[in-house]
């Protein structure tokens, strides 16, 4: 209960932020709580990069003109706005590819494995054009999880190629495939933030190579977080009957029917979701309460005093539990460990202390100057799959039962969002009233 503390640890101090008041406070204060060792750190021990390129990114602590081109063309990318809309759009077609796959006939599927492929499939055409490496190389989709799943024992640096070796030979197979990809100017159909992002290493004199093997690590970033909470907010809506018939009928006022070439196309109205669909944007923010179990971590880099109340001193370790604040009860009160996918519709029920600590003890994307740039990508590209496939689609326990959603393994070092400790074998088929009718999307 207590608010701060601090374990010693050797010779580091290790302060624990306990409750959200005090959250921004850190988060905020890039000067005195920085990221960036940890950034330098990612670079020297998991990317492979040669010295120069370590060099770029570590020169003045991580605050230098590369680090910040980078910062500008990833926050310009993906923040409101056109470009944003381009990538939803080239994302969201590619859903539509999988979706107008299935028919009324039921098709069994493993649903996390099926998952992870439809999103990163989704997200190589989007990010890197259609001819990119994953699109002609399907095996890859399993290289980016062998990185994900292997990355702790990466990060270690020891004798990698061996203690690491899945992880190591992604790594090696993907720059390899992408170095190729930029030599052929591939890039020219990348989305803005790839393009961007290769613009600012460029001018920094990063070869093709140097380029290629931070691309594992973009695909990562962009996947491991998106696709297990898809999964967990999927089986959590279609667990439950009248939350996915609540679901479908607010999903059905956002879509329109159209006469094409003879064919009935049936569009979902993406941007109308945060509007329109309240009972389907709770559950999205119950999904990452309960998924979500973070860990942000800031090194003090200069004497801090915490609300006039605590000193932090220099060399010193911040950690703020996601996963704590995300399901106290003190917080969510005494169903806290419970997915309840109305739980954000009752705000106003809460008094006022309440709603405050709910507000500022949710924090899924991280906040400050590090706030996830792919936060509004990630609320699309989460929003649209479960909606359609919600509304289009029904998905039973191969036995025909109700999905049964399975309990989360533990996480590992590093690991934003929880994953099941197993996947589920499904049924899915198309409702039988769409039989025949095409499944499209609308972005703005």
């Amino acid at each position: 209960n207590w608010p701060v503390f601090s374990v010693r640890i050797f010779s580091t101090s290790l302060y624990v932020i306990n409750t959200p008041e005090f959250i921004q406070g850190i988060l905020g204060n890039t000067k005195s709580a920085s990221f960036y060792p940890f950034h330098i750190a990612f670079t020297n021990r998991a990317l492979g990069a040669r010295q120069e390129i370590k060099d770029i990114v570590a020169h003045n602590g991580a605050d230098n003109r590369y680090m910040k081109a980078i910062h500008h063309e990833m926050y310009n990318a993906l923040q409101l706005g056109p470009n944003l809309v381009e990538t939803n759009r080239r994302v969201v077609n590619s859903f539509s590819q999988y979706f107008n796959d299935i028919d009324t006939s039921p098709q069994s599927r493993k649903l996390f494995d099926w998952i992870k492929l439809v999103y990163t499939m989704s997200l190589a055409d989007s990010f890197y054009g259609p001819e990119n490496p994953i699109r002609e190389n399907p095996q890859f989709v399993k290289h980016i999880w062998d990185f994900e799943e292997e990355l702790p024992m990466l990060f270690l640096n020891i004798f990698p190629s061996i203690t690491a070796r899945k992880a190591w030979n992604a790594r090696k197979t993907l720059t390899t495939a992408f170095e190729e990809y930029y030599n052929k100017g591939l890039d020219r159909n990348a989305n803005a933030f790839i393009a961007g992002r290769a613009r600012a290493a460029r001018a920094e004199n990063f070869t093709n190579n140097d380029l290629a093997g931070f691309e594992i690590t973009i695909c990562f970033a962009a996947l491991t977080n998106t696709v297990p909470n898809s999964f967990s907010m999927l089986c959590n809506i279609f667990a439950n009957p009248a939350l996915t018939a609540d679901i479908r009928e607010e999903v059905s006022r956002v879509v329109t029917r159209t006469s094409v070439d003879g064919r009935t196309v049936i569009s979902l109205d993406t941007t109308s979701l945060d509007t329109s669909c309240p009972i389907l944007i709770s559950a999205y923010n119950e999904t990452l309460r309960m998924c979500v179990n973070a860990t942000a971590v800031r090194v003090v880099m200069e004497d801090m005093v915490l609300k006039d109340t605590y000193d932090l001193k220099k060399g010193g370790i911040v950690q703020i539990p996601g996963g704590a604040l995300h399901e106290s009860v003190r917080i969510w009160g005494s169903d806290a460990g419970v997915f309840n996918g109305r739980r954000f519709l009752n705000k106003k029920d809460l008094g006022r202390e309440q709603r405050k600590a709910q507000s500022q003890g949710l924090f899924p994307f991280g906040g400050g100057k590090h706030l996830c740039p792919g936060r509004h990508l990630a609320f699309s590209e989460i929003t649209s799959f479960v909606a359609m496939m919600i509304y289009g689609f029904e998905i039973k326990m191969k036995d025909g039962g109700l999905i049964s959603p399975p309990p989360f393994k533990v996480q590992q070092m590093g690991e934003n969002s929880k994953k099941p400790k197993y996947d589920i074998e499904v049924v899915m088929s198309r409702r039988k009233e769409f039989e025949g009718m095409v499944w499209a999307f609308h972005v703005g």
